[in-house]
């Protein structure tokens, strides 16, 4: 009976040895991804800031660029075809394309956090009339700092950042309120 007593004692010390090392494995290996995975943290643009100098291939083969921007207020809706919040909200900034192009603000919708076959399906499902692209690897989304969808930036005609809105667009209002002080 001793000697089953010390081998159960011993097994006891043996599970407790290879769990040790278990943890300190995953350990390790939680340091070392870490260390190979770290980004920098994303620092959101404030208003008054400068948009950054990006670069947007569009989904009709252009790209859209900072300099490109210059010289006309422009409003950037990033989107996820996944986000119902930017699937609801896409309605009125289609409905504010047709009202404010013709007072010179453009519209750019940048699609990210998804596959640009998703990002293009959002586009057509909604019927988007401006421009449009996928950010697929978050490229312009971290330049400007946006971390979740729907997120809305409105940039003066002289590339300053005039007001920033996330999440829900509920009523047409909200859009518009944001939209009259880029004129």
């Amino acid at each position: 009976m001793e000697a089953t007593l010390e081998q159960n004692k011993q097994a006891s010390i043996a599970e407790t040895f290879n769990l040790n090392k278990i943890i300190l494995l995953v350990a390790a290996a939680l340091v070392l991804r870490a260390f190979f995975v770290y980004e920098e943290p994303l620092v959101p643009l404030k208003v008054g800031d400068h948009v950054p100098d990006f670069h947007l291939s569009l989904f009709n083969g252009k790209q859209l660029n900072q300099k490109d921007i210059m010289g006309a207020p422009h409003v950037f809706f990033f989107y996820a075809n996944w986000c119902p919040c930017a699937n609801f909200s896409i309605q009125f900034f289609n409905k504010a394309h047709v009202e404010y192009s013709g007072k010179g603000i453009k519209f750019v919708a940048v699609g990210f956090q998804d596959k640009k076959d998703a990002l293009e399906s959002f586009i057509q499902r909604h019927q988007v009339p401006f421009t449009a692209g996928p950010d697929e690897k978050s490229d312009v989304s971290k330049l400007f700092g946006i971390a979740t969808p729907p997120t809305t930036v409105f940039v003066n005609s002289d590339g300053s950042v005039a007001s920033i809105f996330s999440g829900k667009i509920k009523k047409y209002s909200e859009l518009t309120e944001y939209l009259e002080k880029l004129l």
